[in-house]
């Protein structure tokens, strides 16, 4: 028990560095690029000229970032899948994007129509109520809308313990910003 617990807690450590890692090297800004030199001379505005605005700045590498990936949340259904043949198809292990899943990972199943609103293949989630960051890796037959399924690896009894509930979903690139900031060592004064 203690040895697939330290393998279990290993493996998240190692997930979460890997999370962390991925995040910051998408954060990185390029080399800043020296400015032209100025001409000495400017020429002066004919007379009678309607001043024009100048141009509005463009926003740094981590804003523009920030804005393409919106924060959203729903309200959803949330249910418990796990690698048996019963609940899923013949390769239990293989997710619908073809990711290899193994117990004590953080991963969740979306519904066709939430793939539509963004929560697309590795869509970094928070499930309110629940720590840590899932991954989008799976998908639910058609059949099924505004629902999700949380990955209990192989435990059968944790998830049929879990069941079918409401939840409150968060997602967008923003959750691994925000997961590396908690994670990220303090530096020195």
């Amino acid at each position: 028990m203690n040895g697939s617990l330290s393998r279990f807690r290993l493996l998240l450590s190692l997930s979460c560095m890997l999370l962390v890692l991925n995040a910051c090297s998408t954060l990185t800004a390029p080399p800043a690029e020296p400015m032209p030199a100025k001409p000495a001379i400017i020429p002066s505005a004919p007379p009678n000229s309607v001043p024009t605005k100048p141009a509005p700045p463009k926003p740094a590498p981590n804003e523009s970032l920030a804005k393409k990936s919106k924060q959203r949340t729903l309200t959803v259904t949330a249910t418990a899948y796990t690698s048996h043949r019963g609940q899923t198809d013949s390769t239990p292990d293989i997710a619908a994007w073809g990711d290899r899943l193994k117990p004590g990972m953080k991963c969740i199943a979306v519904s066709r129509d939430l793939i539509k609103l963004g929560l697309k293949h590795n869509t970094p989630v928070r499930i309110k109520g629940l720590p840590g960051v899932y991954l989008v890796k799976d998908k639910l037959n058609k059949r099924y809308a505004k629902r999700i399924d949380i990955y209990h690896g192989k435990d059968i009894k944790a998830a049929r313990r879990w069941g079918k509930k409401k939840v409150q979903i968060e997602w967008g690139h923003h959750i691994l910003e925000a997961e590396s900031e908690k994670t990220a060592p303090e530096k020195d004064a």
